[in-house]
């Protein structure tokens, strides 16, 4: 049950991320309140850090769906809950 609801939420948090980033490199100003207040999104020079930011949002998404498909459901400590630590580890950074 447990292994469940941690399957679950990670897969929510992948798809989480995957949808963050593709809205920040697809529609940019959708983004520019998204961790910088007041961003110039129609700024020509700040559309490319935006891009950056969303598909640093994108790889850790995609991460966590490779990992869940590859890692066992088996040990200790569950691929899900590798992709939790890893990913709020992430978030402190």
């Amino acid at each position: 049950m447990l292994t469940t609801l941690a399957t679950v939420v990670a897969g929510l948090l992948g798809a989480g991320l995957v949808l963050m980033g593709a809205n920040a490199l697809f529609r940019p100003r959708g983004a520019g309140g998204f961790g910088i207040p007041d961003a110039p999104v129609e700024d020509p020079g700040f559309q490319p850090w935006l891009r950056v930011k969303g598909l640093r949002e994108i790889a850790p998404g995609s991460f966590v769906f490779v990992l869940l498909a590859v890692a066992p459901r088996t040990g200790s400590i569950t691929a899900p809950s590798a992709v939790m630590l890893l990913t709020g580890a992430g978030l402190l950074v």
